[in-house]
This record gives structure tokens, C-alpha cells and sequence, in this order.
């Protein structure tokens, strides 16, 4: 454990990591800091967590900031290169990837703690993604934090990502000291909302397990948990995958949920879902359409996260409960959009508006009463199916869409579909948005299906959002014609009179979708889309009254 020492402020000016394009630093300047590296905090299990403590250098019982993962609390900025290609960001030298940048939060009298996951970076135990071992530890970590002579008794937890996921799993288990939550960007089922999408196998957590989780394994820890190795080993789901999904519904601390439309394929879904699903009486949702760390660590959402924390760290009225529920940016056009309020997610008074995909490539408000088959080429990149649709009154579509379309195999027994949705301005040139993680030429939304998992769970499955079960393989019989009902991730975009809506639909990955990458081995021969008499496809969309 290295000894307390203040920050020099003027150093720290000096030093902060700054993007080649960031903006003014702060007006005011940076609280000094006691710091204490390696904190080691012994858990019911008897192994230790190391925990780096940044505090206000002065006397008095401050609130706690807490972030637990395993990248390596020590993995500052400077080595996540990658970070600062991704927009406009300011942190200090202290600011772990993805949690919170001390310099801000103790220059307003909190008290910010970085801890290293059970197995990873310094911290004791064996490595269990999600699993007891780390959460059982980190509950442990945030009632030593609300007990120490420091600590006002009252701990929330922040973080994006891993450090936003791991809270809904923490705060399932009702720790005493804690009392408040902003996961960020905080997918719940690692099966659907990673590993498979619609069933294809995604290479994010070959890579994610690589280049991330086994890094920062502490020296002779154990991984329990290889999600990399679990894409061959358990395809279906399993109790694997189920032991990896949280029980939101006992969570009951006030909430602040942070999403974002353009991380389809990783967060989008599953923190919308957390944010409908947790118990918490007081939760608020803000969704917005930039590029996310930039957003995280910008001053706007700085500003909000504290006035959250002040109300339920700090017992200061910063008047939230005058602050509307869902906080959300409607898209025009990369960084283009306007900001709504709304009392609940999905959006009240959503409507699900049918168009229906036409022979000559069309999305018409009825469908056509003689079929057709049209077919593309399932291996061949620039083989695809493409319907477009031209408001003609100004339309808001927020919220998750249903693609319901009639398939059929020539040539194979199953199929990957890949489906976008984009926006076209009134010459009919592409409007990109902000996509998955930094890029800049983004579609609307994406969507995937592998269609023998197209088994629905009726139960949970609505007009607009369709759940599946992932339970059992149904494989396609030759000449078989089947209707499936694809989830295309949920987005907010507006189209204005005279702009169109195109819908994609190909059997590899689009281009838009950000450079998700996908392991397809099932595709073979003609994909063959059945529209209009007896099998109607259509796409249905979330509509916003004006």
C-alpha cells in the first residue's frame, strides 16, 4: 500500500489526457486528492480485493463512488489508446477505463474508489464473470466502503459497460450501504445481448475474452468462466447463460440508467430492458445518440449523474423528483438531434404501424394481394434485398422494430439474416448516425436472426418486440416456407416529410452495423423472401404521435 499523498493541482492541469480534437478544459480547478493505492479489503470468502481510494483532502465524511471490474484499475487512459480516437475526451491521469474520473467527483466532495475484481489485477480469489465469487466480493467492498471513518455511510456505484452490467448483479443482493446506482451502457443477458444475436454467433466475446478478460488475470487465479470457449460448448440457452442474467426485479435502489441508440449488437438492447425491468421506485432513463465514452465523460452528463448522486448520496433536494423519467435524443443525423422527455420506456402512446414489402422493392401501408418471391445470393456481400418507404408527413420512430418476413432456404438448412434499417434525405443520399462504438457512417438500426432459432416466446413477445426462446434448433426442409419475426434493436430517429426509410436485408453483415463482426457457417445457395397474398411480410414500426 503506497502512503497518502496529495494531487498536485497544477501538475494535474498540465497532465490531463487529452484527444488530439478535446475541447476547454473545466474553468475551475481540481480538488487535491489523498490518494492510497492497493487498499486491501478482506471478503467473507477470506481472499482480498485491492482497491485504489481517491478522497478529498480535507476532514469530513464524504459520500462513496464506487466502480469494480476487470480490465485493471491501474489500466489508465494513456494505455486505452483506442478510447480517445473516439471523440472529444477529457479525463485525468486517475481515470480508469470506463469508470469514473476522480479529479471531477472528489473536487465535489466524494470520496471515488477503483476496485479490481476477484482474480483480476491485484485482487485475490478466482476469476467468475458475473458469477457469485465476484459478486459476493464486491457486495463486501461497498459495506467495508460505507463503514470507514471517511465514508458518510451512503456508497453508489458507476460505471460503463462491465462496470455498468455487474451493478444490476450487486444491487440484486441488496447491500446495506448501498444506496443508489448509473450503470451505463449495461447489457442483462449476455446470451442474447452478445454472444448470439437472433442466434448468429458474434467474434465480440472471442475478442472481448482475449484481448480484455485474460490480460488482467491475477497472477494464479482461475477463470471459471470462458465465454469464448461457452459459444461452442453451450449454443443454446442454457443454465449457463441463465445463471448469467440478473434478477432485476430486486433491485430497489433509486436508479439513473444511461443508454445509447448506436451500441446495437452490445448495450442498446439489454439496458433498455434493465431500466423497464428494475423494482427501483425512483429510475430514470436518458438514451442519446452519440458516441458513448465521449458522452459518459462529457460535462452535460456529468452534471446529471451528480445531481443524482447529490439526492441520494448526499440527502441534498437537487429536485429530482421534478426531473421526467425518460430523457432522449431523437436523431436527424450523426450528432443532429433534438432532446425529448417522456414519462415511461417504451414510449407512452407508441403506435405499431404495418408496411408491408412489395415485389418492387417498396414498403406500402397495405400489402399487395398477389405473392412473390424474391431471392439474393446468401454468401455474396453485395447481394441483397432492398424496400424503401417516403413519408409524407413528418414521423418519429422510436422504439423497437418487428421485421415479420416469409423465408425459405434453397440450397441449405438454415439461414443468417442480417436486416438495417437507414435514413435517406429528400435527393435520396444516405443520413448516417453514430454507430457501434465510434463510427461516424452508422444505419439506423440492425437486426439478426439465425432462422432455426426462430422459436418465439409468446409470452414475453410483442407486436413490436419479438423475444426468442434459444431453446432448441428447428432446421429448415427443403422447400419450406416459415414466417419470422425479427427484433431490429431499438433506435429513435425522425423523418421528415419527403426523406425516406430504407430496409435492408442480406445474408451477411451490413456495412452500417459498425464493423460487427459474425461467425456465419450456415449459409448456402438463394435466400428466398416471400411477399404479398398469403404471406404478407412487413416491417413494424414504433410510431410517435406528433
Amino acid at each position: 500500500m503506497t502512503p497518502l499523498r496529495p494531487s498536485l493541482t497544477a501538475v494535474l492541469l498540465a497532465g490531463l489526457l487529452i484527444a488530439p480534437n478535446a475541447g476547454a478544459q473545466p474553468d475551475e480547478p481540481q480538488a487535491d486528492m489523498l490518494i492510497e493505492n492497493d487498499v486491501l479489503v478482506t471478503t467473507r470468502a477470506g481472499f482480498e480485493i485491492a482497491v485504489n481510494v481517491y478522497r478529498p483532502n480535507k476532514t469530513g465524511q464524504f459520500p462513496v463512488i464506487l466502480s469494480m471490474g476487470p480490465y485493471g484499475k491501474d489500466d489508465l487512459p494513456a494505455e486505452y489508446g483506442g478510447l480517445f480516437d473516439s471523440g472529444q475526451i477529457i479525463v485525468s491521469e486517475y481515470a480508469a477505463f470506463e469508470t469514473p474520473d476522480p479529479e471531477y467527483w472528489v473536487h465535489y466532495d466524494y470520496v471515488v474508489i477503483a476496485a479490481d475484481s476477484a482474480g483480476s489485477g491485484n485482487s485475490g480469489g478466482d476469476h467468475e464473470l458475473f458469477g457469485p465469487i465476484e459478486m459476493e466480493a464486491f457486495y463486501d467492498v461497498i459495506e467495508w466502503a460505507g463503514v470507514q471513518p471517511w465514508s458518510n455511510g451512503n456508497v453508489g456505484l458507476n460505471g460503463e459497460s462491465y462496470f455498468g452490467v455487474s451493478q444490476w448483479f450487486v444491487a440484486a443482493l441488496k447491500p446495506p450501504h448501498l444506496k443508489a446506482i448509473v450503470p451505463g451502457e449495461a447489457l442483462i443477458d449476455v446470451y442474447r445481448d452478445a454472444a448470439r444475436h437472433g442466434g448468429i454467433p458474434s467474434d465480440f466475446t472471442i475478442a472481448w475474452m482475449t484481448y480484455r478478460i485474460r490480460p488482467a488475470l491475477a497472477p494464479g487465479a482461475q477463470l471459471r468462466r470462458d465465454l469464448a470457449a461457452a459459444l461452442d460448448e453451450h449454443p443454446l440457452i442454457d443454465d449457463y447463460w441463465s445463471s448469467m442474467v440478473p434478477d432485476l426485479s430486486a433491485i430497489d435502489v433509486p436508479a439513473y440508467v444511461i443508454a445509447s441508440w448506436p451500441d446495437h449488437g452490445l448495450h442498446t438492447r439489454g439496458t433498455l430492458i434493465g431500466y423497464e425491468q428494475i423494482g427501483s421506485e425512483n429510475k430514470w432513463l436518458e438514451i442519446h445518440g452519440r458516441k458513448k465514452w465521449e458522452y459518459y465523460y462529457s460535462r452535460d452528463s456529468l452534471e446529471r449523474q451528480r445531481r443524482f448522486f447529490d439526492q441520494y448520496l448526499k440527502d441534498n433536494d437537487r429536485g429530482m423528483a421534478s426531473v421526467p423519467a425518460v430523457r432522449y435524443e431523437r436523431r436527424n443525423a450523426f450528432y443532429d438531434g433534438e432532446i425529448r422527455f417522456a414519462d415511461d420506456w417504451p414510449l407512452p402512446g407508441t403506435e405499431a404501424h404495418s408496411l408491408f414489402l412489395t415485389p418492387d422493392g417498396g414498403l406500402a401501408d397495405e400489402s399487395l394481394p398477389d405473392a412473390a418471391a424474391l431471392r439474393y445470393d446468401a454468401e455474396d456481400a453485395s447481394a441483397q434485398l432492398r424496400f424503401s418507404h417516403r413519408f409524407t408527413a413528418d414521423t418519429e420512430i422510436t422504439g423497437t422494430a418487428n421485421l415479420r418476413v416469409w423465408v425459405e432456404a434453397a440450397g441449405a438448412d438454415d439461414m443468417d439474416l442480417y436486416v438495417g434499417l437507414s435514413k435517406l434525405d429528400r435527393d435520396g443520399n444516405e443520413v448516417f448516425m453514430a454507430g457501434y462504438n465510434d463510427v461516424e457512417d452508422g444505419h439506423v438500426a440492425s437486426g439478426w436472426l439465425r432462422v432455426s432459432h426462430r422459436e418465439l416466446d409468446t409470452d414475453r413477445s410483442t407486436e413490436l418486440h419479438p423475444f426468442l426462446h434459444h431453446r432448441r434448433v428447428l432446421p429448415l426442409t427443403p422447400s419450406e416456407r416459415v414466417e419470422v419475426q425479427i427484433e431490429i434493436l431499438p433506435s429513435s430517429t425522425m423523418f421528415r416529410a419527403g426523406e425516406s426509410l430504407v430496409l435492408r436485408l442480406q445474408g451477411t453483415e451490413l456495412p452500417g452495423a459498425g464493423g460487427i463482426t459474425h461467425i456465419n457457417g450456415v449459409n448456402a445457395g438463394d435466400h428466398i423472401v416471400h411477399v404479398g397474398g398469403a404471406m404478407p411480410s412487413r416491417l413494424i414500426l414504433p410510431v410517435i404521435p406528433q
